[in-house]
């Protein structure tokens, strides 16, 4: 997730603050896989480690200019579509810059809400 992170800010920052085209996984990792910083991983960032479940994208924000974004609410992405770590979810979320972090359920309740999520 850490990775793909990075992926998504390297994208914006050189398509003019643009996020990438967040309407499906697939469309994600077309357009961001080549920022990795791991040629051998390039094409499994927008999967789980070691599955081949896929992280799901918060299509509400595809494509969207990143000053446009609340600068007051953490935005989810991409997340994880169960929790993997205990009872917590991993999510890359945008709050100025992208990041990544475990949320647990009140946190993840919380950042659902904020971000359209359903």
């Amino acid at each position: 997730m850490h990775d793909l992170s990075i992926s998504i800010a390297q994208f914006a920052a050189e398509h003019h603050g643009s996020l990438p085209d967040l309407t499906d996984i697939s469309r994600l990792e077309a357009q961001i896989f080549q920022y990795s910083a791991n040629p051998e991983k390039q094409k499994r960032i927008v999967y789980r480690p070691g599955t081949n479940i896929p992280y799901i994208t918060n299509a509400r924000y595809s494509k969207m200019k990143t000053v446009l974004l609340p600068n007051d609410k953490e935005i989810v992405l991409v997340y994880e579509a169960m929790p993997t770590h205990g009872k917590r979810n991993a999510i890359c979320w945008y709050s100025g810059s992208t990041k990544t972090t475990l949320a647990d359920e009140q946190r993840w309740a919380r950042l659902k809400q904020d971000s359209g999520i359903r």
